[in-house]
């Protein structure tokens, strides 16, 4: 089963705490799994990218993500793992 991190209960604090800078450290391809690319500076549908830069960026796949922070369509788990 694949829980996003948009569906956590957590998921506001944890956009408020990389937004201020705290997992500044932690970097991953963030996006959902879709091959549609993107018309943004960040090409591709799952480009490497800094938890900062997933939360500032809008998620544009076409698959229900728009308008929503990259970080929100990465499962819960392996977000709050590597922020552990």
């Amino acid at each position: 089963m694949w829980l996003p991190v948009s569906h956590s209960y957590t998921r506001n604090a944890t956009y408020k705490a990389v937004a201020t800078g705290r997992y500044n450290n932690i970097r991953g391809q963030f996006g959902g799994s879709g091959s549609t690319p993107n018309t943004d500076e960040y090409k591709g549908s799952n480009p490497w990218m800094t938890a900062l830069q997933a939360v500032s960026v809008p998620s544009s796949t076409g698959r229900g993500w728009d308008g929503q922070p990259k970080l929100s369509a990465i499962g819960a788990s392996c977000w709050y793992f590597a922020q552990g």
